[in-house]
């Protein structure tokens, strides 16, 4: 976000390093209260490690090769930090016998990535993939034709554009659009409700495409009639995860390489 600005030519110091035996990250800190001598002990900042990965999408309609810097609607880098272990991404199948792409895998990342790059390493995925008919998708939540997830309890409706605030924008009426098929609520008030009571995230600002997401926590809708029937079809349809992902192992000392490309 700062680059070529004065202090943030691009050379930033040494970044964060992981630590395996307790699952965080960390950064040796130099303030203006220590020396550079090596026998003085360096204080430290810790934080907790969240993997995911940064880059799932499928095959593009384009004929042309896509970059793999931008997000867009088949997916791409959208390095949404919330899609961590048993979160289910939803992404629009572009065309017939599509490829399925996943990389770029993040031990943690903060939501905005404001300077470009975050703790990125080498990791092994398990993921279970599965193809949502148009009209069950359509019926369900109202619109197929932008990538969103569910994680936790949480509806994340996604929006990209070349600025934050388009982003925002497409984001708002993604969920507008997602919570009136869901639960039969009027427009309006779901406008109203998304003020009130949702909180909306730059996921990342860095990549060309800048992406915004919405947190929607499906608790607070609960008490409405079509709650109980909603939550039932989507827990528990053949089809309820397209991105599956109960990936990481259980200590971060066993992860490798890996990366696949599945035909849908």
């Amino acid at each position: 976000m700062l680059a070529g600005s004065e202090d943030f030519d691009g050379n930033y110091g040494q970044f964060c390093r992981a630590d395996v035996e307790t699952e965080t990250a960390w950064f040796p800190v130099q303030t203006t209260h220590t020396t550079n001598t090596s026998s003085e002990t360096v204080s430290t900042i810790r934080f907790p490690m969240h993997p995911f990965l940064g880059i799932m999408d499928v095959t593009t309609a384009s004929n042309q090769r896509p970059s793999s810097i931008p997000p867009a609607d088949y997916g791409g880098n959208i390095d949404l930090r919330n899609l961590t272990v048993e979160s289910t991404l939803f992404l629009p199948v572009q065309i017939e016998g599509a490829g399925l792409y996943i990389g770029n895998p993040h031990f943690t990342q903060g939501n905005g990535e404001v300077s470009l790059t975050a703790l990125e390493a080498s990791l092994r995925a398990t993921l279970r993939v599965q193809v949502v008919p148009t009209a069950e998708a359509k019926r369900l939540f109202g619109r197929t034709d932008l990538p969103f997830a569910i994680s936790h309890g949480t509806l994340i409706p996604m929006g990209f554009s070349s600025t934050l605030d388009d982003a925002l924008s497409q984001s708002v009426e993604h969920a507008i659009d997602m919570i009136t098929a869901m639960f039969e609520m009027p427009r309006q008030q779901v406008y109203l409700l998304l003020s009130a009571a949702i909180d909306f995230d730059a996921t990342q600002a860095v990549d060309i495409t800048k992406g915004v997401h919405g947190l929607i926590d499906l608790s607070m809708f609960q008490q409405l009639p079509d709650y109980e029937r909603t939550i039932r079809d989507i827990g528990n349809s053949r089809w309820t995860a397209m991105w599956r992902m109960p990936y990481w192992p259980s200590r971060l000392r066993q992860v490798t390489d890996w990366s696949s490309q599945r035909t849908l």
